[in-house]
C-alpha cells in the first residue's frame, strides 16, 4: 500500500509539473483531462493491487470528485482520501 501511495504521489506530482510547464499552451479542460487520466491510472492500479474489480462508473466518480476537490484547493492527500471515502459509501465493492 505504501508503494502505491508513493507511486500515486509521484504520478500526480509529475502531472502537476507538466501542468505548470505547459500552462500557457493548455486550456483548463485539457489540464483536467490529463489529471483525470492520471487519476484513473492510479485508481486502476490500486484496484489491481487489491485484486478487486470496481463497479462500472466508480473510477469516473472517484476521479471527478478528486478533480473537483483539487480545483477547490484541497491538498492531494486529503482530496484522494475524501473521494475514496465517498466512492466507498456509494459503490458496493
Amino acid at each position: 500500500m505504501k508503494k502505491h501511495k508513493l507511486l500515486t504521489y509521484i504520478l500526480i506530482t509529475w502531472v502537476m509539473t507538466l501542468q505548470v510547464s505547459f500552462a500557457k499552451e493548455k486550456t483548463e479542460k485539457k489540464e483536467d483531462s490529463l489529471l483525470k487520466s492520471m487519476c484513473i491510472i492510479g485508481f486502476n492500479y490500486e484496484m489491481e493491487l487489491a485484486n478487486k474489480v470496481p463497479p462500472k462508473g466508480m473510477s469516473d466518480f472517484t476521479c471527478d470528485c478528486f478533480l473537483d476537490e483539487f480545483n477547490l484547493g484541497t491538498n492531494l492527500d486529503k482530496a484522494q482520501e475524501k473521494c475514496k471515502d465517498k466512492a466507498s459509501s456509494i459503490f458496493d465493492l
